[in-house]
């Protein structure tokens, strides 16, 4: 508040100043270097220098560099090893091909359930215009009962595909797929 100075001293007293306690001592250097101290030391690599050896510094590794360890670095080979192709599919191929498989499926169960209710149609037509109750019961009843457990296990099929759909597409999404990469498959 007085800026050090007594405030008991009088006028005309010499007013002396409270002592300050000493500064703390100054840190003694780390044997340990910065990151732009250990790079100075280094020949780094840069990507047009035509050497194969390169070092490349991480979160990982900047801890064992700090503190002199050595990194080891291995060399990638550049063939592929025989068995191993990789799948030359761009990520856009990849998801572009499964919304395509996925709706082939889902026009295949489509036209499968038409070509059900075509039959069934003409079954039931069959069966009316029947004069004989004994085929009408033991040969067309059975093959329409048929028919009817087939068209429900597509309804059900196809049901289940349009949600696999839906959900393919909200798959797809959530792993980064652009909007634009199906607008001219889904309609």
């Amino acid at each position: 508040m007085f800026g050090g100075l007594n405030p008991i001293a009088t006028f005309g007293e010499t007013q002396s100043r409270t002592s300050t306690p000493p500064p703390d001592p100054s840190p003694t250097p780390s044997s340990r270097k910065n990151l732009s101290e250990y790079a100075r030391g280094r020949d780094l690599q840069s990507a047009s220098s035509g050497q194969k050896k390169s070092l490349l510094i991480t979160n990982e590794n900047l801890e064992g560099l700090a503190s002199g360890v050595e990194l080891t670095s291995v060399a990638v080979p550049t063939d592929p090893k025989p068995g191993a192709k990789a799948s030359p599919e761009t990520p856009r191929d990849y998801w572009r091909g499964r919304v395509k498989a996925q709706q082939d499926k889902i026009r295949t169960l489509e036209d499968d359930n038409n070509l059900k209710d075509q039959e069934i149609s003409r079954l039931w037509t069959l069966f009316y215009s029947c004069n004989e109750p004994e085929v009408r019961e033991n040969d067309i009843r059975i093959r329409l009962k048929q028919k009817l457990i087939d068209r429900t296990r597509l309804r059900s099929e196809l049901k289940t595909a349009h949600l696999d759909f839906k959900e393919l597409l909200v798959e797809a999404r959530r792993n980064g797929v652009l909007p634009g990469w199906f607008r001219d498959l889904v309609k």
